[in-house]
């Protein structure tokens, strides 16, 4: 694991303050991390199916280096992943700020059953925004389904601006926006 890179994170679980790091994924994560979104299909509020996302939605992420993992410094213990996506069809939206581009979409965000209300998806959401903005980037933007409420719970004190709404994949999603 290259420490330069990766982000070190104390989180705290049941009182026991663990080590993880934030760091990009490798290719060897990557049934651990196709597991984790498994975990989540066909729990209260997910949109994902058994096509989506897919191994290949992971292989695609890890080919432009834009798959992030929280984990143990073995990688045996993975809490939390977040991806920088690259979606034509999200990018065209008109709500999104043309004042602050380059922009980059946050996407895939799963937190493990295990590390469930433990404040890890604020965290992972905080350390790709530091990423995004070291790659350059102006604003991060992402989509919740309405009916998250789980996530717009965890993502409001994050303090994006939900600057529209969409039907995506037959879903309705609100747009949040926030500047780096």
């Amino acid at each position: 694991m290259n420490l330069i890179q990766d982000q070190e994170i104390l989180i705290s679980v049941n009182g026991i303050v663990k080590q993880f790091f934030f760091s990009l994924a490798l290719p060897d994560d990557a049934s651990a991390i196709l597991s984790l979104y498994r975990s989540h299909i066909g729990r209260e509020f997910c949109a994902w199916t058994d096509d989506y996302p897919s191994a290949d939605t992971i292989r695609f992420d890890l080919a432009r280096n834009s798959l992030f993992c929280l984990k143990t410094k073995t990688g045996h213990d993975l809490a939390g992943v977040i991806s920088f996506d690259a979606d034509p069809e999200t990018d065209i939206l008109d709500c999104w700020s043309k004042e602050l581009v380059p922009s980059v979409e946050f996407a895939r965000v799963a937190v493990s059953l295990n590390y469930q209300g433990c404040g890890i998806a604020g965290k992972l959401f905080t350390c790709a925004m530091e990423k995004a903005k070291r790659r350059g980037f102006r604003s991060a933007h992402y989509l919740v389904a309405k009916t998250n409420e789980k996530a717009l719970r965890a993502y409001r004190k994050l303090h994006f601006s939900m600057v529209g709404e969409c039907v995506y994949h037959g879903v309705d999603y609100w747009c949040c926006e926030k500047e780096l």
